[in-house]
C-alpha cells in the first residue's frame, strides 16, 4: 500500500519500482513483481539489486538460465556483494557448473567466513570436482568451530563411503 502511493508520486523511481517488486514477490504476486523489477531495470539498467531480485524470482520459478544471466549482471555491477555471490554460486551448482559455483562460493566465503553452512556446500562442490584436499580443509574448518555440525559430518561420511567403495579393503 505505501509503495503504491510512492509509485504514483514517483513513477520514474527505479528504487521504488524495485522495492514494490520485493513486496509483491513476498506476497506471491510473481508476475507483478517481475514487471516491477523489469521496470526498475528500464529506468536504471545498472541497478544491481533489481538484477539480483529478478534473478531470484526467475530462480524460484526454475528458469535457471535466465536467473544466472541476471545474477551475473548483478555480480558485474556489485562484485563484492555477498548475497549476489552466494546466489550465483547456488544457481551455478543447480546448473551443474561446479567450477563456476566454486568460484562464486569461494568469493562469498571470503566475505562471510562465519557462514559454516555455505562452507559445507563449498566443501561438497570441491570434493565433487576433484579437489578433495580443499574440500576437506573446508570441512575441518567447520568442524573445528562446530564439532557436531550435521551437514559437515554427513559430507564427511559420504566421502568416507566413496573412498571405501573405490579403494576396497586393503589386502596383505
Amino acid at each position: 500500500e505505501p509503495f503504491m502511493r510512492l509509485i504514483e508520486k514517483y513513477p520514474d523511481s527505479a528504487r521504488i519500482q524495485n522495492y514494490l517488486g520485493r513486496c509483491l514477490f513476498k506476497a506471491g504476486s510473481t508476475d507483478e513483481a517481475k514487471a516491477r523489477f523489469e521496470q526498475a531495470l528500464v529506468l536504471m539498467p545498472a541497478f544491481a539489486e533489481a538484477q539480483g531480485n529478478l534473478a531470484v524470482l526467475l530462480w524460484e520459478q526454475g528458469r535457471l538460465d535466465e536467473a544466472v544471466e541476471h545474477m551475473s549482471a548483478a555480480a558485474e555491477l556489485a562484485p563484492n556483494d555477498p548475497d549476489t555471490l552466494f546466489n550465483i554460486g547456488m544457481i551455478y551448482a543447480q546448473l551443474g557448473q561446479g567450477l563456476e559455483a566454486i568460484d562464486a562460493l569461494s568469493g562469498y566465503v571470503s566475505l562471510s567466513p562465519e557462514d559454516n553452512d555455505t562452507r559445507v556446500h563449498l566443501a561438497a562442490l570441491l570434493i565433487d570436482n576433484g579437489r578433495e584436499s580443499d574440500g576437506l580443509a573446508e570441512l575441518e574448518h567447520v568442524l573445528a568451530e562446530v564439532p557436531d555440525h550435521e551437514n559437515a559430518t554427513r559430507v564427511l561420511r559420504q566421502l568416507e563411503t566413496l573412498v571405501a567403495a573405490n579403494e576396497g579393503p586393503q589386502g596383505v
